[in-house]
Formats: C-alpha cells, structure tokens, sequence
C-alpha cells in the first residue's frame, strides 16, 4: 500500500492531500508519498506540501474576495436602485396630490435620502436651485446670528435685575403641575397649568385630546386630574389637589378646571395660590425688547424657567434659517418647514419664540419682563427628521385673546356665577376692562335687536313680505 492511501484511509487527514512528501524527524530525509509504506513502521514523519501549490491556495482565495466584492457590489447597486426608485415615487406622489415633502414621505411609508431629492429637484428645476441660491446668499447666517446674540443680551438685561426675577419667583407659585390618568390603565398625560382666579386653573386642551377624539359621552369621567403646587424640588412638599373639566375651547386650545376646596395632601389645609388673571397684559410691542419667560413643567420634572424672545410673524422665516443652520444643505427642505408655519391656520395668533420647554410644559404662563402674563404655552413645529423630539420654533396663544374667547364660552354654558367673579377680579386692569366692556355693549346691542324682532308688528311683517 503507497503511502497517500495510508493517510487517506486513516480518516484524519483531507480527501485531495495526494502530492506530498513525508520528512523523517530522525534524519531529516524526505519520502515521497508514492512509496511504499511498509518500510515507515514506527517512524514519525512531518507532511511536507510543495511551494508550487502555495500559489495555488492564495489564487484561490483572492478568487473568492473578488466572487463576494463582486456580490456585494450587486447588492449595493440594487438598494441603491430601490432607494432612487423610493425617492422618485415619493416626488412623484408629493406632485400629483398636491402635498407637500414630508406629507409624502410619511403616507407613502417610504424613508429617502433628503440630499437625493435635492439633487433631483435641483436637475429638473434648474431656476429653483438658482433661487435656493440666492435665498441663502454665501450660506451665512453670521450678520442674522449675531444681531440674535444682541437681541438676547437685551433680554438678560431686562430680567437680570433682582427685583424682576424674585416678582416672577412669587409669581411662579401659582404655576402648577397637571397629571391625567385614566382609570382603567396605567396610560397618563402631562402637563402644565396656572391660577386664573379663586379655585380655577387654565392649561391647554390638547391635553385632553385623546379622550375627546374617542367620541365617548362624559369622557371626562373616564380618568382623574391632580394638580401639584410647590413641585420646584419634588422632595416632598408637594401639595396636590383633585381637579375636574369645567370649560374648553379646541380653537385656541384652553381648559378651565375647577380644583377641589381642600389640597387631598395629608396634613395640609394650604390655600389655592393667588391666580394670575388680575395680571394678563399684551403681547409685548416691537419697539420693546420683546423678553419673555416661560415657567412650567417640562417632562412632569421639577418647574423651571426659560428667557427668550418674541419672534414677530415677519422674523419667523428667518428664526427656522438660523435653528437649522446645521441642515442647511437640505434647502429645499428648509423651505418646506416654513410655508407649513406660514400655512398653518393659526398663524396669524400664534405668538412664536424658541424655547427647550417642550413635552409636559403645554399650558405653561407666558410673563413679560413686568411680571404680565401674556401667553399659553402650547407647543411646538416638530420635524422629527431633523432633531428628535425638538421643535424648530415654539408658540403660544395671546392670553387676552384666549379671555375674550373665554367671556363667550361662560355666558354660553349658563356660568353667570363665573362672569360676575371675573368681572370683580378685572376692576384695575385697563385691558381686561376694555374686553369687558366689549362684550357687555356687544350683549346690549344683541339683546336690543332681538328685543325689537319680537315687538315687530305682524302688519308690518306682512307687508315687508309683500
């Protein structure tokens, strides 16, 4: 018997060993695989493999490299084939319904590649890369950022003075954090709110959205409202009351709440914090330095405060340019998110600025640097493509707005108790007066032409007929 078929029948070695040598670990001399293996009894040998099939092992692993880097090359041009298909149907789509970008995007359930899209539009609509151009000349926002950088200093000035920031400290007691848990689950909502007057508390009513849009009967029995005062460090000293719905208003997005007499808090028999009606005032005028400061609940955490400034209807365009400076690649996307600020239906009411309170801080009171409360905080643009759970730019609703709104929803569900207290807590406030006095000369007038309807003779009616 060779050799080679000694090893091959031993089953320890590889099927195709079949050109080799054996050297003999005693003196060296080399046996070739063809002999006879009869002579090599209790010898002990190393298997020797020619050089010459070296080369043939490393061509053909350099074979098997070029196979997967060919295959691999494949299936990139492929995903990059459906990529360019998903972005040409997601454009396609956004054309012939009239949408816009991220609308598309979202109802086709396609994910593309922004920069793509604009090479294509930029290809196809060559005027609209040349405008694009022109709209962010030099791609610099310096001149923009730093006159922001001024306007800013301007605000810390007006709120660094001792006695403003200890008045919006005693002010922000009346602030309050707002919980929503349903009754049959562990589901909760977050929020913030503030004493309007008495017993009564003013937050957002998106808050309760969830439950309006399920088209239940009573759904504000379906879960239970706590509001939490003194909640600046949560170590304890919280005071908590029940609360129930009393009035809302989905247009300008407020909630009226009623809180019970006595704090549910054991061993507390603290009063309600003093409400902030007696101090709504205007929205602050451009020739003023437009400071403003938001303190609320973010994230149902501990209450905090955040300076900024009001951004004018005019400035907004700009306001998103300069939060995105770091997509500014994305232009045309850039583009988009402002006409869908500019298109959004309360555009006009919005009162915009930019903040970091964002999830828990809806119904957040918005104070001037003289201590008025002006706005409700309610939200935010939120482009999740871009930054994850941050808004581009924030607002709120005017909160004498939201009082004259809210004049009509008293009288309209029969609350004449409400009215005649607010009409007590307005005396000495000039802007709240001129709204009531308003709607009081409104109410005559109304009730003088119905008046004069019912008295009209029926001769009279007859011959207007005829």
């Amino acid at each position: 018997m060779k050799i080679k078929e000694a090893l091959r029948l031993d089953g320890r070695f590889v099927d195709d060993l079949s050109d080799f040598s054996l050297s003999c670990n005693k003196n060296g001399k080399f046996t070739r695989c063809t002999e006879i293996v009869d002579c090599l009894h209790e010898k002990k040998f190393q298997i020797c493999l020619e050089k010459k099939k070296l080369p043939d092992v490393q061509q053909q692993i350099q074979k098997q490299d070029a196979t997967q880097q060919q295959q691999q090359q494949q299936q990139s041009a492929s995903v990059n084939s459906q990529k360019k298909n998903e972005t040409t149907s997601v454009l396609e789509y956004a054309k012939s319904n009239s949408v816009s970008l991220q609308t598309a995007i979202k109802e086709t359930g396609n994910e593309v590649d922004l920069k793509e899209i604009k090479n294509l539009l930029q290809q196809q609509f060559p005027e609209l890369k040349k405008w694009m151009e022109e709209r962010f000349p030099g791609r610099s926002f310096r001149k923009a950022l730093e006159l922001k950088k001024e306007n800013f200093g301007k605000i810390q000035q007006s709120f660094s003075e001792v006695h403003t920031v200890r008045e919006l400290v005693r002010l922000s007691e009346s602030v309050c954090l707002l919980e929503l848990i349903e009754n049959k689950s562990n589901f909760k909502v977050q929020g913030s709110g503030f004493v309007l007057f008495d017993n009564f508390v003013l937050t957002n009513a998106h808050l309760f959205e969830k439950w309006q849009e399920s088209g239940i009967k009573k759904w504000g029995e379906y879960f239970n409202i706590t509001a939490t005062f003194n909640s600046e460090k949560q170590d304890g000293s919280e005071r908590t009351w029940q609360a129930k719905g009393v009035l809302w208003n989905t247009y300008l997005d407020y909630a009226l709440l009623e809180l019970t007499c006595e704090s549910q808090t054991p061993g507390q028999t603290e009063t309600v914090p003093p409400g902030l009606l007696e101090r709504f005032g205007p929205v602050p005028e451009p020739n003023d330095d437009g400071g403003a400061c938001i303190i609320g609940h973010p994230g149902g955490g501990v209450k905090k405060m955040d300076l900024t400034c009001v951004i004018r209807k005019e400035n907004r365009e700009q306001a998103v340019e300069q939060n995105l400076q770091s997509y500014r690649d994305y232009l045309f996307t850039v583009c988009s998110i402002n006409d869908q600020i500019k298109r959004h239906p309360y555009a006009d009411i919005h009162v915009t600025y930019n903040s970091f309170m964002y999830h828990g801080a809806s119904g957040s009171p918005v104070f001037d640097a003289y201590g008025r409360v002006f706005g409700l905080h309610s939200g935010g643009f939120y482009f999740d493509k871009f930054i994850r759970d941050h808004s581009v730019i924030e607002y709120a609703f005017p909160l004498l707005k939201v009082f004259e709104n809210l004049l009509d929803e008293m009288r309209n569900n029969g609350r004449e108790d409400l009215l005649e207290k607010v009409k007590e807590v307005a005396k000495g406030n000039s802007h709240l007066e001129t709204i009531l006095n308003g709607k009081l000369n409104q109410n005559k007038d109304q009730t003088h032409c119905e008046e004069n309807q019912e008295g009209k003779p029926e001769s009279e009616e007859e011959m207007e007929i005829d």
